[in-house]
């Protein structure tokens, strides 16, 4: 342990770890103004789009759905979601390059508040993946965008995964204390706790390889990016020859009067469905610059709040610092100043007003005064979730998701913003795990 880092972890041990907790103060003002860019984030990919801005759903669909998603011709109204997770991605990097304050080297001591062990972040990663996929949604997803619908479902998730966070958050039950690396009784004296906190802080924050990997992720999301204008115009490539051979292997054959009448019906669908992807495929373009202003604006928003510090979160659910002046509210106002912009958009949708208005839209913006919208096609509406029914799988995968979120102080947009800037144990512990636990979410499904 060299000289500079020991004094910087003794410093800290002599002020008990405990007081990690006093650096996360009370931020409105930074936090009403990051909240409503998140809540501008998520109307503006409404009313734009008219698509939710669910962070949780957004990645799974790309890594559990990707054909649907990126290479199908019928995906013109999903490849948005790539572009949303590269322009966040990018943004988030710009924002961190662009602020000195938050150079790795002058936050050493801005701790994470669990202090988990690699182990840790993949229990908490596996968690959040495998509830936010059972129960379809996470803190933007339900709590931004459902609870501004007035949202049934949504309203339960968001009870039942603060309900559980802040139990994890806030008892110290027994896996806590193997799943980190150090405990909250500093000890001046104990080299091995000098040493756990040295090793927390290497593990945790960026090095020099953990920044590269990070930057072949931003640039291979790019390339990502530029496959969904590739891929689907190849597959309707090959749709179109299969029809061409299709309708020659009839003629040739020459069926009876029946069977052709049925291929003939068979051959009219295939070119309706051709001619629904065409429309489909339109809206790419056009969605694909809303997507990037809202993923850049999500950024910024998770940024000016301060979300994207892990303690922050954590001093908002360990409700045992309220005695100790300790506790953050500032994600109550976060979420609140969200909920209040997007609630705004919601007037304008029709059938989502809280009273009358004049100027409700029937389609999203891109999709007005288009060929698309008078032929009544079905993608030219909202995509805005109609299921009221409050089952297993929402209580189920809230309630473990609230406990992965607890574990860890990591939504999907926090560890997504803290990845694309290197954070180890963000970028190799966490993610990888969330993904496998989306993996078994959607899995899960089937028997929940």
């Amino acid at each position: 342990m060299n000289a500079c880092n020991s004094h910087k972890v003794i410093t800290i041990i002599n002020n008990n770890i405990q007081s990690i907790s006093t650096m996360s103060v009370f931020t409105p003002l930074s936090g009403s103004l990051g909240g409503s860019l998140i809540g501008f984030s998520a109307v503006s990919l409404l009313l734009g789009n008219g698509d939710i801005m669910g962070c949780s759903g957004i990645v799974a669909s790309i890594f559990i759905h990707p054909k649907a998603t990126i290479c199908s011709a019928t995906s013109g109204s999903e490849r948005w979601k790539v572009v949303f997770l590269a322009v966040f991605l990018l943004t988030s990097k710009l924002i961190m390059k662009a602020n000195k304050d938050m150079d790795v080297n002058s936050t050493q001591e801005e701790l994470p508040p669990a202090l988990l062990s690699d182990l840790g972040y993949c229990i908490a990663g596996l968690l959040v993946g495998f509830g936010t996929r059972l129960g379809n949604g996470c803190t933007s997803g339900h709590g931004i965008c459902g609870l501004a619908r007035r949202s049934k479902r949504s309203f339960a998730a968001v009870i039942t995964f603060m309900s559980t966070a802040i139990l994890t958050a806030t008892i110290p039950w027994s896996p806590k204390k193997w799943l980190s690396i150090t405990s909250s009784s500093g000890n001046d004296n104990d080299d091995n706790q000098d040493d756990s906190v040295l090793d927390s802080l290497e593990s945790f924050y960026p090095t020099a390889s953990s920044i590269l990997v990070s930057n072949i992720l931003i640039i291979g999301s790019f390339i990502l990016l530029l496959l969904t204008f590739v891929l689907p115009s190849i597959d309707r490539v090959f749709d179109k020859k299969k029809v061409t051979l299709a309708e020659e292997g009839e003629e040739s054959r020459g069926h009876e009067q029946t069977q052709g009448q049925e291929q003939e019906q068979s051959r009219e669908e295939e070119r309706e469905q051709s001619s629904s992807q065409q429309e489909s495929n339109q809206y790419y373009p056009r969605k694909a610059p809303v997507a990037a202003l809202s993923a850049a604006t999500f950024s910024a928003g998770l940024y000016v709040s301060g979300m994207i510090k892990p303690h922050k979160i954590h001093n908002f659910l360990d409700l045992k610092l309220i005695p100790q002046g300790a506790w953050d509210a500032t994600l109550i106002v976060v979420m609140g100043c969200g909920l209040f912009i997007s609630g705004l958009g919601y007037h304008f949708v029709k059938g989502h007003n809280t009273f009358k208005n004049d100027d409700v839209l029937d389609c999203p913006l891109i999709q007005k005064s288009t060929s698309i919208t008078k032929t009544n096609n079905q993608n030219a509406k909202f995509n805005i979730p109609t299921n009221t029914k409050i089952d297993r799988q929402l209580i189920f995968g809230s309630a473990v998701f609230g406990v992965g979120w607890g574990l860890g102080s990591l939504c999907v947009g926090t560890a997504l913003f803290l990845a694309a800037n290197g954070y180890q144990q963000v970028l190799i512990s966490w993610w990888p795990c969330m993904i496998i636990g989306s993996f078994l979410g959607e899995k899960a499904k089937k028997y929940i």
